[in-house]
């Protein structure tokens, strides 16, 4: 079969939101491939970028393609995701368009409801399953034994039960690397996260785990979403010699940057595990590391040890009131743990990127205040790191989301239509919390950003 995947950045209105290709995606890409299959990644934006005449119609007619298959991880891609999916089933009908992601599969029933241009979405993980939509497809057979696929059917919209999640087998054995399926690939790795500018470094994100170990409440994609909708009801990680092996093959296309965005917070020995093999076979990289606690002082050690000079530890405790940071489920460190750690990176002569948000559920003046606090004496500690502040986004299926009454939570999106509408209108994801609206909050962020005395991204 002839199988195409298609990563369409998310924007809000005019803004860019997120060139970054799900790293499941290559993964997904990598089993067809090996299994005979031919498949190509095509980054829509990308192709613009390189040649302003680029036309999506023209490109999907160009190859009679029997499977379009389009990420639709983010929020922010639904409005975008949805235009060229709609462009491709108009210039080519016998097209089979295929949705996933977290996002698609929050919203999978309301899509199809919604867009008749949609023919399935698959839910959760995807290796097997979409295997199996491949075969059936090119044998013209039921799509009912296909597992976790919602499609329609004679003018229904069938759901198959939800029958797979990934192995640790499967997972190990699946390329999160196998780059060359993508169309310039050389040019993506040179892509900023959220701009259309090119950076002179090239950069993979490269996530080595699934089902993060925590609930934070604003996040759609915290471990208790993934279970609710992906059935994964434990954290995975990929098998260490294979992210190695990945790594090894990443190095091979002159990446030289590596965005680990996970933390294994469940099982502290993976890492000195990993970075011993990464050692052990000098895979030598630029390492940014999203740290979801505080990382232990022999950790910060490894890194040191592993990666080239001066990796980057980011650090979100968000708040600046432990109260909140409890409520919110994202830490319960005291601020003087973090002042703590934040100086083991000092002396380790690492970098550091420190978050802070508005808008939390709980969050009071009195909060406020505290965070302005803590930013002022980062900033008069640590004048060589980085704080940043921004307005958090309320996510889809989150905890606050759902439960939002509970929380004080009002006026925020709901349905898959609400993303869309706001997207196609560059509005902002507004909301109101019992205790600040959401004119509020923004100049909360900019207070924040003031005592940090740093320009936000």
């Amino acid at each position: 079969m002839q199988i195409l995947f298609i990563h369409v950045a998310g924007r809000t209105g005019n803004r860019h939101r997120t060139n970054l290709i799900p790293n499941g995606l290559f993964g997904l890409a990598d089993g067809l491939d090996k299994s005979g299959h031919k498949v190509t990644i095509i980054h829509k934006e990308l192709e613009e970028t390189l040649s302003p005449h680029f036309d999506l119609a023209s490109y999907v007619t160009t190859t009679a393609y029997d499977l379009a298959c389009f990420d639709l991880y983010f929020h922010y891609q639904s409005h975008s995701v949805l235009e060229a999916a709609r462009l491709v089933k108009k210039y080519s009908p016998r097209t089979h368009i295929l949705l996933g992601g977290l996002t698609a599969s929050i919203f999978a029933n309301e899509i199809l409801e919604n867009f008749s241009f949609v023919d399935s979405v698959l839910k959760g993980d995807c290796e097997q399953p979409i295997l199996q939509l491949a075969k059936a497809l090119e044998e013209k057979t039921t799509l009912a034994a296909v597992a976790n696929l919602h499609y329609r059917e004679n003018r229904l919209i069938l759901n198959n039960p939800m029958t797979y999640v990934i192995t640790p087998e499967i997972y190990k054995n699946t390329s999160y690397a196998n780059y060359k399926l993508l169309k310039n690939h050389d040019v993506y790795f040179h892509m900023r996260l959220n701009s259309p500018n090119l950076s002179n470094i090239k950069q993979t994100y490269y996530s080595f785990g699934r089902s993060c170990p925590k609930n934070c409440s604003f996040c759609g994609a915290s471990h208790s979403v993934e279970a609710l909708i992906n059935g994964r009801r434990t954290t995975f990680l990929k098998d260490a010699s294979s992210v190695a092996a990945d790594l090894k093959a990443a190095k091979s296309y002159g990446i030289t940057h590596w965005n680990a965005g996970f933390d294994p917070l469940s099982n502290p020995g993976y890492l000195t595990e990993l970075f011993s093999i990464l050692r052990a076979e000098n895979i030598r990289l630029d390492f940014v590391f999203d740290s979801f606690g505080l990382p232990t002082d022999s950790l910060l050690q490894d890194i040191a040890n592993t990666f080239n000079p001066r990796p980057i530890i980011n650090i979100s405790p968000y708040s600046g009131s432990r109260r909140v940071r409890i409520s919110n489920g994202t830490s319960n460190y005291t601020n003087d743990e973090l002042i703590n750690s934040l100086t083991e990176m000092k002396n380790h002569n690492l970098r550091c990127s420190v978050y802070f948000t508005a808008g939390l559920f709980n969050e009071t003046d009195d909060d406020v205040e505290q965070t302005k606090t803590l930013i002022r004496s980062i900033r008069q500690k640590f004048p060589e790191f980085q704080i940043h502040a921004q307005a958090i986004e309320i996510e889809p299926f989150s905890l606050i989301s759902r439960k939002a009454d509970e929380h004080g939570i009002k006026n925020h999106p709901q349905t898959f239509l609400d993303y869309v509408r706001l997207h196609a209108a560059g509005d902002d994801i507004a909301y109101e919390t019992e205790f600040f609206n959401f004119t509020q909050i923004k100049d909360i962020v900019k207070e924040y950003n003031v005592c940090a005395q740093t320009t936000p991204y």
